[in-house]
């Protein structure tokens, strides 16, 4: 796998001015993980939809699957757009060394910060962007989620509330779809803060409450330390 890595740094200055910027590193890796499972079908959904262009069907490079798996992590704040276009652009590697056809950008959101994400349709070539609103256990196993994950040429979990991923995603049938969709395809997956912590088998997920590394470390066995 391919994976993008956009850190954060500061630097401090001798005018105690805090110069602040990102620095982006491709690295390989191996392995990834997104911990998925399967509960019961819900009864009730509250599941909101936005799109921006055709939703079209996930075969970008015909039967030739993409040429690697490819992640983006990001540590949160401002949105990167570079990222996004890196992203964009590995949508449509095909394995035969050929460029596909663009495909369908999913944003998934837990409905914590709704997000506005049109801008990802200007910073590379994609058929739609799509935004899935999924707040809730019940909304999480709504089967009108398959269309749209099945089809889904990236994956994009914002940020937000890691604890209501964990509490309202985990083990649920949109769980299930995303697993099947990165593992089958090697379709690029990413996030964003909350939405980089849930990709990774394991997660700090700040439920029933949130605590600092420095009062983690004098109480290591404080219910606030979540994994």
């Amino acid at each position: 796998m391919e994976l993008l890595v956009w850190f954060f740094l500061a630097q401090q200055q001798t005018n105690s001015r805090i110069i602040c910027r990102w620095m982006a590193t491709p690295i390989m890796v191996a392995v990834f993980s997104t911990g998925i499972g399967l509960v019961e079908a819900a009864n009730k959904s509250r599941l909101g939809i936005s799109r921006n262009g055709e939703l079209v069907d996930y075969l970008p490079c015909g039967t030739i699957p993409l040429s690697t798996r490819t992640a983006v992590l990001m540590g949160g704040g401002d949105d990167v757009k570079e990222a996004f276009s890196w992203m964009i652009a590995k949508m449509t590697q095909c394995g035969d060394g050929s460029t596909g056809r663009p495909g369908n950008f999913v944003v998934i959101d837990n409905g914590s910060d709704p997000p506005d994400d049109t801008y990802i349709s200007i910073v590379g070539p994609v058929a739609s962007v799509v935004t899935l609103i999924v707040p809730d256990i019940e909304t999480a196993n709504d089967p009108a989620l398959e269309l749209y994950i099945r089809n889904a040429g990236a994956i994009w979990l914002t940020g937000g509330d890691q604890g209501r991923y964990y509490n309202f995603w985990k083990g649920s049938l949109l769980e299930q779809l995303i697993s099947k969709q990165v593992r089958n395809f090697k379709i690029p997956i990413g996030g964003t803060s909350a939405g980089t912590m849930v990709l990774s088998e394991f997660a700090y997920v700040a439920d029933p409450c949130a605590i600092t590394s420095s009062k983690a470390l004098t109480d290591p066995c404080s219910q606030c330390v979540a994994l």
